[in-house]
């Protein structure tokens, strides 16, 4: 718990200004779907809760702003904190990696 916490703080710190247009979340197209082999209906669903659940507490990050280690670390300590279920967590994980190689 700890290490995931630690890992955030950093992150967040380090990015001042990180909720900016140019910064935002990508929204899902068929070519990202294409890309990472995920449905674009799938990436949708982890749009939205990204959107609605993570900016719910706080300021969003571009996906690519951030490590695909650091997420695969975040993501399933943020939504357990935010009390989310596995199949949130799971989309939240599959559209931000998505996202990241857009």
């Amino acid at each position: 718990m700890k290490r995931w916490l630690s890992a955030l703080t950093v992150l967040i710190a380090g990015m001042p200004g990180c909720a900016t247009v140019s910064n935002a979340p990508a929204v899902p197209t068929s070519a990202m779907a294409e890309r990472s082999g995920i449905s674009l209906e799938t990436l949708r669903k982890g749009h939205g809760v990204y959107l609605t659940q993570c900016g719910g507490c706080h300021e969003l990050i571009a996906p690519d702003r951030v490590k695909t280690s650091d997420w695969r670390l975040l993501v399933p300590g943020m939504c357990w904190n935010a009390g989310l279920t596995r199949a949130d967590e799971a989309l939240v994980l599959k559209y931000v990696l998505a996202a990241k190689n857009k």
